[in-house]
């Protein structure tokens, strides 16, 4: 086994979020990485007349010349580095920047260098308990449950072949399309196997106008012209042609919303039962969206009534989850951050001090659990992983796996962590109950029509 080197540390505090190591290596210890160095660069030195790896350690130095140093010094702190910071008990959170006060190597003396690396800020909390926090009083409207009565009924909603009907209204087609814009075919012109609802009003209109009351296998072409300003601005204002052949017909078998629907739907004897607990989940999620509201007033307070500085690696962390979970979103709409016009940096730079703000709430957020004495048990965990499963439709195993073979669990745990601690500072809050504020009226998008995204029947 190698022997450990021998070196002198001086431990230097930067400021809150930063220290400096300086290191001094025996010369004994520079002779063995120096040797190391020579070997690393005789393995891929190619000189003519000699084989690869046996070039002549006197040649190798002439020629290297500065390379040689340089390898040397990056060897010299390869070796010592980690047995620097285990002796002067530091605890980095970053790579570290490494300065020398000369790049010359005198295998005969002490090599100094210095080491600068980011640490986690020690804080001490304050102000967090009676906190002035606001929420919203939750409301469940009827007009919501019976939104969501309707979406069960859809979901209940069987389909029976209809050979003899013809598209409109209550009907389901399978149709396949080919068409072009002014003569030339273009990326989604053409579908097989296109599902057509009427009623979902995601064609176009003179589209879903022109095939109405087409029978099973029949074929017709149709005629229109783009709106000006059509989504797909390559098409917009040209004139399409479609042959559309319709290859089959469903009815949909709308079930009424009474007792028996209740019971189909679970254990419920009654409509007024499952509208109870319609209303119940609909007020439970509300209420954990203002309990996600609190959660923000909590960290926006942090971070103005203790500006703490916060480690630039915790932010590039922050911000790399941050582009990652907007790629996500984006990828669930089927778009990219090329599709609307957004590079990496552009929202980095955007969103930094969203990040800075995240950071720092994390912080101190984990000094209030420690001096609080809060911690997440294991029953909590698997309780956390239960619904995770439950949520994605997977297996418990599975995720339980999944989160222990990508070294997850942690993460997860730390989340949890910040998560019960919030929970805390929110219950020992001062919580103003109000009306729900209204929002200013959104803008409203155009729709995307377009008679070319793919689904097949089932």
């Amino acid at each position: 086994m190698e022997k450990q080197l021998v070196v002198e540390t001086k431990l230097e505090d930067v400021n809150t979020i930063s220290q400096k190591l300086t290191v001094t290596v025996p010369p004994q210890h520079i002779k063995q990485s120096a040797k190391k160095a020579l070997n690393e660069l005789k393995k891929d030195a190619k000189v003519p007349g000699f084989r690869k790896g046996k070039v002549p350690d006197d040649m190798i130095k002439q020629r290297m010349g500065d390379a040689y140093t340089e390898e040397i010094v990056r060897q010299v702190v390869r070796d010592s580095y980690p047995e620097a910071i285990k002796l002067s008990n530091a605890h980095p959170i970053s790579d570290p920047r490494i300065e020398t006060e000369t790049a010359e190597v005198d295998e005969s003396k002490p090599y100094i260098y210095t080491a600068v690396f980011e640490i986690y800020p020690k804080v001490e909390p304050k102000d967090y308990t009676g906190m002035k926090l606001e929420k919203e009083k939750v409301k469940v409207s009827k007009e919501e449950v019976e939104n969501e009565l309707k979406a069960l009924q859809q979901q209940m909603t069987q389909l029976e072949p209809a050979p003899d009907a013809t598209i409109g209204k209550g009907i389901l087609a399978r149709v396949d399309f080919k068409g072009t814009a002014d003569g030339k075919s273009f990326e989604g012109s053409e579908a097989k196997d296109f599902i057509v609802d009427l009623e979902a009003k995601n064609l176009l209109p003179e589209f879903e106008k022109q095939i109405q009351g087409m029978k099973q296998d029949e074929e017709r072409s149709i005629e229109f012209s783009y709106p000006e300003d059509y989504f797909n601005k390559e098409i917009a204002g040209k004139s399409g042609t479609y042959e559309v052949k319709c290859k089959e017909l469903r009815r949909k078998v709308v079930p009424e919303l009474n007792d028996d629907f209740a019971k189909d739907l679970g254990p419920f004897k009654t409509m007024d039962d499952v509208k109870k607990a319609i209303n119940d989940r609909i007020a439970w999620f509300k209420e954990g969206q203002q309990r996600q509201m609190m959660h923000r007033q909590v960290m926006e307070h942090f971070s103005k009534e203790q500006p703490i500085d916060v480690p630039d690696v915790m932010v590039s962390s922050e911000l790399g989850s941050m582009l990652e979970e907007f790629s996500k979103q984006l990828e669930s709409q089927g778009k990219t951050l090329k599709d609307i016009g957004l590079d990496p940096s552009t929202f980095v730079r955007e969103h930094m001090e969203e990040a800075k703000l995240r950071v720092r709430g994390y912080i101190i957020a984990n000094a209030i659990a420690q001096k609080e004495k809060i911690k997440v048990t294991d029953d909590e965990l698997d309780q956390r992983i239960k619904g995770i499963a439950q949520q994605t439709g997977e297996q418990e195993a599975k995720v339980r796996k999944h989160f222990t073979d990508n070294n997850m669990l942690g993460g997860l745990k730390s989340q949890m962590l910040i998560e019960k601690t919030r929970d805390y500072v929110v219950d020992k809050a001062k919580v103003k109950e109000g009306s729900a504020k209204k929002a200013a009226p959104a803008k409203k998008e155009k729709k995307e029509k377009k008679p070319a995204a793919k689904k097949k029947a089932k």
